[in-house]
């Protein structure tokens, strides 16, 4: 069982926050949430389901300014290039047709968010 914690308000200070997730609520097609497609491995449907319920939570909140970073399909650790690419709600594919990016460059590009906020009130996607 799952510990559960009781809600807590947020800090009157806190004006940003950002959110990183691994497991992603992208879309597969406008309005159409991969989760819920077919296809989708049930191993991981309750964790994306909930990382899709947690933005839609976000997105109701008026005051404070957040941003939320979903890492692509294939998440791995790996080298820290520096060259990657940023979407939105769509899986991002490289010319090789897969969705990948190493730990240390979703950490660069979320480094890169706090330091210089780009995506505000909006998920965004890192991958190569």
């Amino acid at each position: 069982m799952k510990p559960q914690h009781p809600p807590r308000q947020l800090d009157e200070n806190l004006t940003y926050a950002a959110v990183a997730r691994t497991r992603k609520p992208f879309l597969s097609a406008p309005g159409s949430a991969l989760v819920d497609t077919p296809n989708f491995p049930p191993a991981y449907k309750a964790e994306a389901s909930g990382g899709r319920d947690f933005l839609n939570v976000l997105k109701t909140e008026r005051e404070l300014d957040w941003t939320y970073l979903s890492p692509s399909v294939f998440f791995s650790p790996g080298e820290r290039t520096g060259k990657f690419r940023l979407g939105k709600d769509q899986v991002l594919t490289g010319a090789d047709g897969q969705s990948k990016i190493s730990m240390e460059d979703y950490a660069i590009a979320l480094a890169d968010e706090i330091e210089n906020p780009q995506h505000h009130r909006e998920r965004f996607t890192v991958g190569y």
